[in-house]
């Protein structure tokens, strides 16, 4: 009999231009497919005074192409029962289509026609731009985005990819014009350091053939080179409050400069950003300062290991007069970790609950496509979800606290309180 094909075993391929394919079987009876494009146009690589670029010239690509304007191209992906969205960060864009497996050819040459061939009209411009500009709004006055987006200017310093959301400012905004997107287009969309991912039903031998045809034009320009990071740390702990009357609640944020997703101690920080609250019931921060204190509304961990860098961020949200009884909390639990290891059954427990998550998101083609996206993304082996598990099973309690010792700087983290403080 045929081997049964495993979703946690990919596997990889050349495409025409250079770019990278990754393909992954989709779990047994899945009859839907999922299809990625990775490319280096995250919003770190837009220009001085052009900022926002990156965003535009995403949202932009599902404005239209050449041949289909914007209402045309969502009625076909409709007409397939089909899915496209686009979405960036500092350091790629990522354009996924999802939709029924017999439906693939069709939806796969939208993909590649929308990469291609995007119309860059000026009204759709336009209308992205007005929304990029609510959005700035937004990030000054809602307490949680509020709070983020001090958190990363405090953190990082003017001309860091981290540093901003990718929205930019008014001016810089307002001055992006149609040849701005093609030129960022061409620049930053060719085939050379750009990954498709496919997870289907189908045999990759077949997908190779269908999807280098598709792909047959695409350009083959070389990378762009990623912008100059900054090494040095931001000066010793500080606090900020922002007041923010009208609001319904106070957002308090903790972070700091951390690993990238290279490090060797990446698994064990992991598991850390798990045990302190990256699934919020089980953590610590959750059972401390919302089951146990009852004061606040949310509170979580989040490890973002990146290619260039990383930073962790702790947060919480809580009523005005809870938030410096939350804080104090908060800084407890940072102060605990790097002072006492977990014990052996508390590790287990956070483990088990990791390695556990793992099959269920192979249950279906759209989640399990997550994981071949990761691996695409920071060029993982070809095993890389077969082993995870084990890699995380040998982190120890030592192993642990060291990453969060080297992962979550206190000496140099900033703190920020947005809302109606008292």
């Amino acid at each position: 009999m045929p081997e049964r094909p495993d979703p946690r075993r990919v596997s990889f391929h050349e495409l025409p231009g250079g770019a990278r394919l990754v393909v992954q079987p989709a779990p047994e009876g899945s009859r839907r497919f999922a299809a990625s494009y990775l490319g280096p146009a995250g919003h770190g690589f837009d220009p001085p005074g052009r900022e926002g670029l990156a965003e535009i010239t995403a949202e932009a690509l599902l404005a239209g192409t050449d041949r289909l304007d914007r209402a045309a191209l969502f009625r076909q992906v409709d007409r397939w029962g089909g899915a496209l969205r686009v979405s960036t960060d500092p350091e790629m864009v990522h354009l996924e289509v999802q939709g029924p497996a017999e439906e693939d050819r069709r939806l796969l040459g939208l993909l590649a026609e929308v990469l291609n061939s995007p119309r860059f009209a000026p009204h759709e411009i336009d209308r992205i731009r007005r929304e990029l500009i609510e959005a700035q709004l937004r990030e000054r006055q809602i307490a949680s985005l509020r709070a983020e987006a001090e958190l990363h200017h405090r953190l990082f310093p003017a001309g860091h990819p981290y540093r901003d959301s990718g929205a930019g400012s008014f001016p810089s905004v307002s001055r992006i014009r149609p040849a701005d997107l093609e030129l960022f287009h061409r620049r930053h969309y060719s085939g050379q350091g750009g990954v498709i991912v496919i997870t289907h039903p189908r045999p990759s031998s077949s997908l190779r053939g269908t999807v280098a045809r598709l792909f047959d034009g695409w350009p083959a320009g070389r990378p762009p080179t990623p912008p100059r990071i900054d090494p040095r740390p931001p000066p010793s702990r500080r606090v900020a409050r922002i007041a923010l009357p009208g609001q319904s609640q106070v957002e308090i944020r903790i972070g700091t400069m951390s690993l990238d997703r290279h490090s060797p101690l990446y698994p064990a920080a992991e598991l850390a950003d798990e045990l302190l609250g990256r699934r919020p019931v089980l953590s610590r921060l959750f059972q401390v300062i919302r089951e146990r204190e009852g004061l606040a509304y949310h509170a979580s961990s989040q490890l973002s290991a990146l290619s260039w860098g990383g930073y962790w961020e702790l947060q919480a949200g809580t009523a005005p007069r809870g938030a410096d009884p939350a804080l104090r909390l908060l800084e407890a639990e940072v102060n605990r970790l790097a002072e006492e290891a977990p014990d052996e059954r508390e590790l287990r427990r956070i483990r088990e609950s990791a390695i556990g998550s793992i099959p269920l998101d192979l249950e279906t083609a759209s989640t399990a496509h997550d994981w071949a996206v990761e691996i695409g993304r920071y060029g993982y082996p070809e095993t890389y979800l077969l082993d995870w598990p084990e890699r995380i099973r040998a982190v120890t309690t030592d192993d642990l606290r060291e990453a969060w010792r080297q992962g979550f700087d206190w000496d140099h983290a900033v703190v920020v309180l947005a809302g109606p403080l008292p």
